[in-house]
């Protein structure tokens, strides 16, 4: 484990963070200004959460493998569809898409094969993104901050990555500066007021930097210029239940209330550069 001595503070506010629990060997610290919950600070390396994941760290949940993927293609096929129907809605201006955190290509590939739509990404950790290569798709890899582009994109997409990103307000700036006018930015983090389970289950520490909700997420983006143009919940760790047989009836149907109400555990919300 790598822990560092650099202290995390809300990106947003200046205001001295409270304690808001011990979660084993973890304090979380809370933003009394903006509401978001974070840890105090960075205890492992950005690159290290798939290889954590793949040593069977019971406490982190990641089914986006290529493997999984094969396995459960339809399942993957309707909420990429879904996410590709919330992002429409914001209509966005004809360009590139950017995928930031493309992990091994998955939304890249339905984006390029099924939409016929222009997209690159970044992944940072390197068998993902060599992988991604192999499907031929245009990904880098590197880190997003260290980033150079002299293209301007239409929309730049980022599912599970905010909460990994140690300054979050800088990573949304950059996003900024690289999308056209009224471009678009959708973003999905897992949803701390989200139903769980249990309700603790899927904080992901020590990778997981931050935990949102609505209007912390919202604050965020608005700080770093955008204006949110609508919000969703969804379901995290559907898959996880498709394998593990777990998946009944009860429990989609408590997935749908949960997504109806907006207390889905998987947050996404669109937003537009202003």
């Amino acid at each position: 484990m790598l822990t560092s001595s650099r202290m995390i503070n809300c990106s947003v506010c200046e205001v001295d963070a409270k304690l808001f629990a011990f979660e084993g060997d973890y304090r979380l610290n809370f933003c009394p200004g903006c509401g978001v919950i974070h840890l105090d600070r960075v205890h492992q390396d950005a690159t290290a959460f798939l290889s954590d994941v793949k040593k069977g760290d019971e406490k982190l949940e990641y089914w986006g493998y290529p493997e999984y993927f094969k396995k459960y293609k339809t399942v993957f096929d309707y909420f990429f569809e879904s996410r590709f129907e919330k992002i429409n809605q914001g209509n966005p201006v004809k360009g590139t898409w950017f995928d930031l955190g493309a992990g091994f290509g998955f939304w890249m590939e339905f984006l390029a094969r099924e939409k016929r739509i222009k997209v690159s990404g970044i992944e940072i950790e390197k068998n993902a993104a060599d992988f991604a290569l192999t499907r031929n798709l245009d990904v880098s890899c590197e880190d997003f901050l260290k980033f150079a582009s002299t293209e301007q994109y239409s929309v730049i997409t980022m599912c599970d990555v905010l909460e990994h990103l140690e300054h979050p307000l800088v990573a949304l700036e950059k996003c900024r500066n690289l999308l056209l006018d009224q471009g678009l930015i959708y973003i999905q983090v897992p949803n701390v007021i989200g139903l769980k389970y249990p309700y603790k289950d899927q904080l992901g520490l020590p990778h997981h930097l931050w935990q949102f909700d609505p209007n912390s997420l919202r604050v965020l983006l608005e700080k770093a210029g955008f204006e949110v143009v609508d919000y969703w919940t969804g379901v995290q760790g559907v898959i996880g239940h498709y394998e593990r047989n777990t998946a009944h009836l009860p429990r989609r149907f408590l997935w749908k209330l949960a997504s109806f109400f907006k207390r889905g555990n998987r947050l996404q919300m669109l937003a537009r550069k202003i």
